[in-house]
């Protein structure tokens, strides 16, 4: 008699199903960002090959400051398209960027292509095909480098960048119409129910020790009174009077003032 459960005869009797690749683990993302890092450095030594050359013999630069024009365009390029996606990730404008990501990026692949095109002086096939990878060096440099910030940015940094995009709003379809052969019926007017009047609260009465109170007395009149006579307090004289704390403490407020403004002024 077999002696295995049911999920194990079921696991085996299964077909056998290829592994997949994990796209979203942290193995595929550090793959990813050292091939970008390999193809971007790759691409910009022979783009700074080309402007090193360009420095040196063209501009008559000397050579420990020809190699300061490589890092002056190819590195601005890099650090513009950085800022740029990083803008946009916080939801926020990044025109300064990208205004300056596309004019160092012209110049950057018109000097490779019109060095490259320099080397032989006419169009030959080859001539072409130097102008055509030149020119792709420093492009190849940006994909690069903004393909590894969106690998590196989070999910939820990009997402909030998303989220603050205007979303044009989204026509509403009028109602259809209702058919003229289906009768309508007449609203009936449910008769209100009467409301009942509430009935009065009725005033706490006074312990025996303490005076009577006047029939057409209102209850903070009560209150200040009983505070007059020093008998109770103010939380006691709110309870025997019905009325509240804040307002006894409002009218004592009131007839400090009253009092003060009455006194003479000393000379």
């Amino acid at each position: 008699m077999s002696t295995e459960t049911p999920a194990e005869i079921e696991a085996a009797v299964a077909p056998k199903l290829p592994r997949y690749i994990n796209v979203e683990g942290r193995g595929m993302q550090t793959l990813i960002i050292l091939g970008l890092w390999v193809v971007a450095g790759a691409a910009f030594v022979v783009s700074a090959r080309s402007l090193y050359a360009i420095g040196t013999d063209w501009l008559g630069l000397e050579p420990a400051i020809a190699l300061c024009l490589p890092l002056g365009i190819d590195m601005m390029a890099i650090v513009a398209a950085i800022s740029r996606l990083r803008l946009r990730a916080r939801g926020l404008g990044a025109v300064l960027p990208g205004l300056s990501l596309l004019v160092i990026a012209l110049v950057s692949v018109a000097a490779q292509a019109v060095h490259a095109w320099s080397i032989r002086g006419v169009w030959t096939p080859e001539t072409v095909t130097g102008v055509v990878i030149s020119a792709a060096m420093p492009l190849t440099v940006l994909a690069a480098s903004e393909i590894m910030v969106m690998v590196m940015a989070p999910p939820k940094l990009a997402k909030r960048g998303r989220s603050t995009r205007r979303v044009a709003p989204v026509p509403q379809k009028p109602a259809p119409a209702v058919q003229a052969s289906a009768p309508v019926k007449p609203a009936v007017a449910k008769p209100a129910a009467a409301k009942v009047a509430a009935a009065p609260k009725p005033r706490p009465v006074p312990p025996v020790d303490l005076p009577e109170r006047q029939p057409d007395e209102a209850d903070l009149d009560y209150a200040i009174r009983l505070l007059d006579l020093g008998l109770v307090g103010q939380r006691r004289a709110a309870e025997l009077s019905g009325t509240t704390r804040s307002k006894i403490e409002t009218r004592l407020k009131q007839k400090a003032v009253e009092v003060a403004a009455d006194q003479p002024v000393a000379a």
